[in-house]
């Protein structure tokens, strides 16, 4: 998630910031990747200026524990060889469906009744997702608000003309999901193994 040219970035309030919110990657990923595609109505032109705002419905998103036994090596008490042991966690999988609502500027009428009037572009997508966002150990659930928003990146539109001559407009970017721990109430239970 480099930065590019023309991304703008959105902190944990949906305020616009200069600087994108930082991100992990590794084992833990604690972004989500969204692509959504508008086709602009005849009789009208998009011309980017930017983005007014967006909305992000996670209703369906939650958390669910999966144990994972890792390897791991610890001095013998009594002197002698080191000990191979297996140490329990439970990985953290954010999982479930969000519906992105993405409104971008401008769409311009080709012949304007009014000068100077434009309105927004609306994109709308669903990306579900099934990946780990953090580590816990000794849990036997997490809460459903395991999880806080920490941003938005979006990138600059992509405008493409179709074989009938309409504008097709794309728009990529990604949220950023932290992990705010698990407690022992509201549980939802264990991810299955399958």
């Amino acid at each position: 998630m480099g930065a590019e040219e023309g991304a703008v970035h959105f902190n944990h309030k949906g305020e616009i910031v200069e600087e994108p919110v930082a991100t992990q990657q590794l084992e833990c990923e604690n972004t989500v990747d969204f692509c959504a595609t508008a086709v602009v109505p005849d009789g009208f032109t998009f011309n980017s200026a930017g983005f007014s705002n967006f909305s992000v419905d996670v209703s369906q998103l939650k958390c669910l524990l999966e144990t994972v036994a890792e390897p791991v090596e610890i001095p013998n008490p009594c002197r002698g060889n080191p000990l191979q042991c297996s140490v329990f966690l439970e990985s953290v999988h954010l999982v479930g469906c969000l519906k992105v609502n993405i409104s971008a500027l401008n769409v311009i009428a080709n012949q304007p009744l009014f000068p100077n009037q434009g309105s927004p572009l609306n994109f709308y997508t669903t990306v579900c997702v099934d990946q780990i966002i953090g580590y816990t150990c000794g849990q036997e659930s997490c809460v459903d608000n395991c999880y806080s928003f920490g941003g938005a990146t979006f990138f600059t539109p992509t405008v493409i003309t179709d074989v009938c001559g309409r504008q097709i407009v794309s728009v990529r970017g990604f949220l950023v999901i932290n992990f705010t721990g698990c407690s022992g109430a509201g549980c939802e239970g264990q991810k299955s193994n399958d």
